[in-house]
């Protein structure tokens, strides 16, 4: 009902807008052609590999004007979708989902393209279109002559092979930094040194050898799998600027980075308990708090001097930023003797999801 409400709503102020922006006050022009239907209606291919992004995706206009974008022929996943209209010789989309989240107008998500004689579609006229969690740039800075078309899909079209030699798991670069990619799309960038922590946390796709990284905290990296054993990533530094390390495939066990001990107290009462967490080199944590045992992946942020605690999923124990709806999250400093200390570290002392506060400091 929420939908069909936004929809409403985009085709009424898409509507005023047209009429707004009428040539010398004649209005637009035809939003259909003579068969009823939008001209644009059908489905296209866009290959973006001219880009820099080695994808191909996906565009279906249906003649009531909606829209959608998908990851392969059949449209079976709505990458993102929402209406179109046309005003003049534009096309406007006005997108009500993205990456399966509802969007609305106060969202300001539109792409617009016009259409050539061959029924191609430029999108060259605007900035960017929006596909799931990041989005396409319709020029290119290093190739000039790159553009976005979208092309016809003809019944001889065959679609390009999307296996990929990826594999989830943990890699590590030859500067220490671990590189984990769990099953549930989401990845983890840790390491440790001279200026602290340097981590970054987010969610990723493949297609082919194209690595898509998106960070919690900014915009959409790409990177190369090179082989089924190693990675060419782009990462943050302790510079600023993000350098791009090859990173192997590792089946080692992390090591121990850190270990940390502090006392708790259960709310509400007067019963306190020992608490220990050991950190390792790859982010992932255990910790033990009144004997009881809580695995997990700690995320610090130096900078901020913060950190979150993202939980293993509580029942089949499976790792990632995404097991849990609620991440605890607390305060990060140093003492005078530079032991981290985890302020807030809310912790479990049972199978019950209550959690205390608590502070733990390093061991050194």
């Amino acid at each position: 009902m929420i939908k069909r409400i936004i929809i409403a709503l985009t085709a009424a102020v898409m509507a005023l807008a047209f009429c707004a922006c009428g040539d010398n006050g004649k209005g637009s022009s035809s939003l259909t052609s003579e068969g009823g239907g939008l001209d644009a209606a059908g489905d296209y291919y866009i290959d973006l590999t001219e880009l820099g992004m080695k994808l191909t995706i996906y565009l279906r206009i249906n003649a009531d004007g909606s829209f959608m974008f998908s990851n392969t022929t059949a449209f079976e996943v709505d990458k993102s979708s929402g209406t179109v209209e046309k005003s003049k010789d534009e096309y406007i989309m006005v997108y009500t989902s993205v990456g399966g989240k509802e969007k609305s107008i106060s969202d300001n998500l539109s792409s617009k393209f016009i259409r050539a004689e061959n029924g191609d579609l430029d999108f060259t006229v605007c900035e960017r279109i929006y596909y799931g969690s990041a989005g396409a740039t319709t020029t290119s800075e290093e190739n000039k002559d790159a553009r976005l078309i979208a092309k016809p899909l003809t019944s001889d079209y065959k679609a390009p092979e999307t296996d990929s030699s990826f594999k989830a798991g943990s890699y590590i670069c030859d500067n220490g930094m671990a590189a984990s990619f769990f099953e549930d799309g989401s990845y983890l960038l840790f390491s440790y040194g001279e200026g602290g922590f340097l981590c970054e946390a987010g969610e990723y796709g493949v297609s082919t050898t194209q690595l898509a990284l998106t960070p919690h905290s900014g915009e959409r990296v790409s990177c190369t799998v090179v082989s089924e054993s190693e990675l060419s990533l782009s990462v943050p530094s302790a510079a600023g600027e993000r350098e791009t390390l090859t990173f192997k495939k590792t089946d080692a066990v992390a090591e121990a980075l850190m270990t940390f001990s502090g006392e708790g107290k259960t709310a509400g009462t007067d019963e306190s308990f020992a608490v220990a967490m050991v950190l390792y080199t790859d982010g992932s944590a255990l910790i033990n708090a009144g004997g009881y045992e809580e695995s997990g992946l700690i995320v610090p942020d130096t900078a901020a001097g913060s950190f979150k605690l993202y939980p293993d999923n509580p029942n089949d124990k499976a790792r990632g930023l995404k097991q849990v709806e609620n991440v605890p999250a607390g305060e990060m400093t140093f003492d005078e003797n530079g032991a981290a200390v985890l302020k807030d570290l809310r912790v479990r002392t049972s199978d019950s999801l209550n959690r205390d506060k608590v502070t733990i400091t390093e061991e050194r």
